[in-house]
């Protein structure tokens, strides 16, 4: 349940886009749908990111409570079928300890340094119906996303062993590699 993703006219109230794991879409010509594999919790939270400035959203990264992040590229000009895209590109629980659970949109900022840019999505993890609950240790997340200004060829999720663990304050006490 509640793992869809709407996008409404909001002049008309009609839906004009659906992303979800499901298999059943909406065939009308009117409406785009995109299957995303791996959708399969309830989205919590929605990031709209307009990336090059244009006043357009063209780019959605949405969390769910099973600790995936999900990217949707649309384009600029409108919602054809052939040309929206998206993915699972992290899944925080692969590879982790515990079960992870997002409860909230991420944030994303933009990096450049060095000739390397990406952005950064930065997120936390945390059992909201459960504030309590410390079976799990939930943990601040950066997932670094390269593929600034263009659609990746695939969308790859990364997990959690593919994260660089920052606990130990190594920028404070580590070595130059580390």
């Amino acid at each position: 349940m509640s793992n869809a993703i709407y996008v409404i006219d909001a002049a008309t109230g009609a839906r004009v886009a659906y992303f979800s794991a499901d298999t059943t879409t909406d065939t009308s010509a009117s409406v785009n749908s995109l299957q995303v594999a791996g959708m399969e919790n309830g989205i919590i939270g929605i990031l709209p990111v307009d990336i090059n400035n244009n006043g357009i959203i063209d780019r959605l990264y949405a969390t769910g409570v099973g600790g995936r992040v999900i990217r949707i590229d649309i384009p600029d000009s409108d919602f054809s079928t052939t040309t929206i895209t998206g993915g699972v590109i992290a899944d925080v629980n692969n590879g982790g300890s515990g079960f992870q659970r997002f409860f909230n949109a991420p944030e994303v900022a933009f990096f450049s340094r060095g000739g390397n840019q990406f952005l950064g999505i930065l997120i936390g993890s945390g059992y909201r119906p459960s504030p309590l609950d410390d079976t799990v240790t939930d943990r601040f997340y950066m997932i670094m996303d390269t593929n600034v200004f263009d659609i990746p060829a695939t969308y790859t999720a990364i997990g959690e062993g593919d994260l660089y663990d920052a606990t130990n304050n190594d920028v404070q006490d580590g070595s130059a590699a580390q």
